[in-house]
């Protein structure tokens, strides 16, 4: 579906319930899965990842579907190369583009039997679970997190445990400490010292979990905020102390006036006009605040240079290619190497009738959204793809005054 969005008022206020995280959730439902256990998870995401993981770790059938769901691809290929059984797990056309060798060869190393069915490196995959025995892996830091993720959370109930050694550059170390505190959060010790996490074989407690709100999800609104003339938003269900490494937006935003207070739900934006000159980051660490992140400077004019951005070629889409080819839309031409893209702050031309393409990606498709707050009645394409994280955001940009239609 193609939406039309005309931004009604620049003044924005109002509470805005987030979704649950799906980070959390899917880890949670993992873990669960791994110790064989039952613990109720209360707010556990309704996102379209953590539907199509729940029904990956239920299945009646042996061929397991992951659809463009990332973290259900990497978590089940680690939980079933442990699982007594034989598995085929396949996914999207983008999903068989997107490598998971690195996992594959360190499951392996550990005693799994795992072939690869059409390309070498990517799925779809074979596996033949067994009891997995520990040995000291070496991982790349720069591929994915997740793949890092994926074998800490199986590693307490594999023989002897694991000890993982984590090469330079290290990525995404937030969603690594996630996946670690949540572990401990369910009874597990682990050790991690410098790039190295050694975890022994022991047994997940049951216990129960609420889900924290999606920081993630939060990402946008920053934006709205950023780039509205006043706003006062309180995003419901938010922790400022979160076990969610993107928190570290309300810290980012803050240079493009975002003020964050913690209120007694969750946290309050308001709108300071507080804006920096120019703003340079290493972003390996919050690589999905990178969309928000991006539309917004160039949408403040706001030069930037920001590195750090390796992972966003393997995402839902090549996110930098996607960045660089809608901006270009607007006049703003973004200079891209493998890693980092860089902006001067020139604005070329101004285009005030826009339709935006989204590349099947959820978080291009909500970094967009909020453009229309500076040249209205944009058109932005294939809209139904936020479900996979955010399925309520369009009617959510409804709440507080954006007129939301289908557009042709």
């Amino acid at each position: 579906m193609d939406f039309q969005i005309v931004n009604i008022t620049k003044n924005i206020s109002g509470s805005i319930s987030l979704p649950a995280s799906k980070s959390i959730s899917n880890r949670a439902l993992i873990i669960r899965a791994v110790g064989g256990l039952f613990f109720r998870i209360y707010n556990l995401s309704e996102s379209n990842d953590t539907k199509v993981l729940q029904e990956m770790l239920f299945s009646q059938t042996n061929t397991l579907n992951a659809e463009d769901a990332g973290t259900a691809m990497r978590f089940m290929t680690a939980l079933a190369a442990s699982t007594f059984g034989e598995w085929i797990i396949t996914g999207t056309d983008r999903m068989k583009l997107r490598p998971i060798g690195d996992l594959v060869d360190c499951l392996n190393c550990l005693g799994a039997s795992i072939e690869y069915l059409e390309n070498a490196g990517f799925p779809p995959l074979k596996i033949k679970g067994i009891k997995l025995k520990g040995e000291k892996i070496v991982i790349q830091g720069n591929i994915s997190s997740q793949f890092i993720s994926a074998l800490l959370m199986i590693a307490p109930y594999v023989m002897n445990g694991i000890t993982i050694h984590i090469t330079e550059p290290f990525f995404s170390k937030p969603y690594v400490k996630m996946t670690l505190q949540l572990m401990e959060y369910f009874g597990i010790k682990y050790l991690w010292v410098g790039n190295e996490i050694i975890i022994k074989e022991q047994e997940y407690k049951p216990k129960e979990l609420t889900v924290e709100s999606d920081w993630s999800a939060a990402a946008f609104w920053y934006e709205i905020v950023a780039l509205s003339e006043n706003a006062d938003i309180i995003l419901t269900g938010l922790k400022k102390q979160s076990l969610q490494g993107d928190c570290i937006i309300a810290e980012i935003f803050e240079q493009l006036g975002v003020k964050t207070t913690s209120v007694k739900n969750g946290v309050r934006l308001t709108k300071t006009h507080r804006i920096v000159k120019n703003i340079q980051l290493n972003c390996s660490d919050f690589p999905d605040m990178i969309p928000a992140l991006t539309v917004s400077l160039t949408m403040l004019g706001v030069p930037f240079d920001l590195t750090g951005l390796a992972s966003l070629r393997i995402k839902e889409c090549d996110r930098i290619v996607a960045l660089q080819t809608e901006l270009e839309k607007v006049g703003i031409y973004i200079q891209t190497t493998d890693n980092s893209m860089k902006w001067d702050g020139v604005c070329s031309e101004k285009i005030y009738t826009l339709l935006f393409d989204t590349y099947n990606d959820h978080r291009i498709a909500m970094a967009l959204a909020p453009v229309s707050l500076k040249y209205n009645n944009i058109k932005i394409k294939n809209t139904d793809v936020v479900r996979k994280s955010y399925p309520e955001f369009w009617n959510d940009l409804i709440r507080m005054g954006f007129s939301v239609d289908q557009a042709f």
